[in-house]
């Protein structure tokens, strides 16, 4: 069983979204993981800039309440350069667990990127398109499976007005008024996926 769970998790300076532009000494391409049998969950991350960067704390955790460290991977210093890296869970527990990274520069300051999920279980598939956190507050996290990206995502009101669009996985949605509204995710593959959420 291989489940793609979640792509693309970028930390909120990556877009050029309005909640997206603080400017942070890695700039992440891509954050991707899946469970493999008999191996653990194999998370891979690309960085398309790096400046001081000491290295990456890899966290995991199944409750948003407390996150273990479960290794740290040695950064690039200062470059431009695309940079892969991997690291391997082995001892991930059954069920959904949420994975996030951890960057330190060299003067020691953190940087925490946002979440992805990774399910391990039986063979009941993933749902093609999970919106966290539930209710949504301030971003909404598109968590695409089966190795999909987000190409647009809009949201609209249940009337079916357009409120807003990105071509990001995290979308600020703080300004819009406490209700039920949909999002429809074009993905790069084309897939068109629709789901309701709610903002608190």
């Amino acid at each position: 069983m291989k489940y793609l769970c979640l792509l693309f998790i970028l930390f909120i300076s990556i877009h050029r979204s309005a909640a997206q532009q603080t400017l942070t000494p890695v700039q992440l391409v891509s954050f991707v993981g899946h469970h493999a049998p008999g191996i653990g969950a194999v998370l891979t991350w690309q960085s398309s800039r790096e400046t001081n960067n000491a290295y990456f704390d890899v966290q995991r955790t199944v409750d948003f309440n407390t996150f273990k460290t479960l290794g740290r991977v040695a950064g690039k210093g200062t470059t431009d350069v695309l940079t892969d890296y991997t690291f391997t869970d082995t001892a991930m527990p059954e069920g959904l667990s949420y994975y996030r990274l951890v960057q330190v520069d060299t003067n020691g300051k953190q940087y925490f990127y946002l979440s992805i999920a990774i399910f391990h279980g039986d063979d009941t598939p993933p749902p093609p398109l999970r919106i966290t956190p539930s209710p949504v507050e301030n971003l909404m996290n598109l968590d695409l499976a089966n190795g999909e990206r987000v190409s647009e995502a809009s949201v609209y009101n249940m009337k079916g007005y357009l409120l807003q669009k990105t071509t990001a996985p995290v979308s600020n949605v703080s300004l819009l008024p406490t209700g039920v509204y949909i999002v429809n995710v074009l993905t790069t593959t084309g897939q068109t996926l629709k789901l309701r959420f709610m903002k608190q």
